[in-house]
């Protein structure tokens, strides 16, 4: 469980169903889907990958988790260094939306 309702319900949601899995197009894809979401959403998805960080055993407790950069602009990641779970929640994120 984390501290952020939001993970832990999409979390629930991808229990009992088959890992996906993403080739490098479909991570282009998704990548592309959620930079076109509104600033909110950026922030919410911010959240997803740091409160899923917090819950690994070895989380990133300085910086940004999984090789995201700060750019001045916001927060860069390549999805290929999320862990597929991650990459995932992130997908189910994006069609709640």
């Amino acid at each position: 469980m984390s501290s952020f309702p939001l993970l832990d319900s999409i979390k629930f949601k991808l229990k009992n169903t088959e890992p996906k899995e993403y080739k490098d197009q479909d991570l282009a894809d998704l990548a592309l889907k959620l930079s076109k979401m509104k600033k909110d959403k950026h922030e919410l998805i911010y959240t997803l990958i740091k409160s899923y960080n917090n819950t690994l055993e070895s989380p990133t407790l300085l910086g940004l988790p999984f090789e995201c950069k700060q750019l001045k602009s916001g927060i860069k990641c390549d999805l290929k260094n999320l862990p597929l779970e991650l990459v995932q929640i992130l997908d189910v994120f994006y069609n709640m939306n």
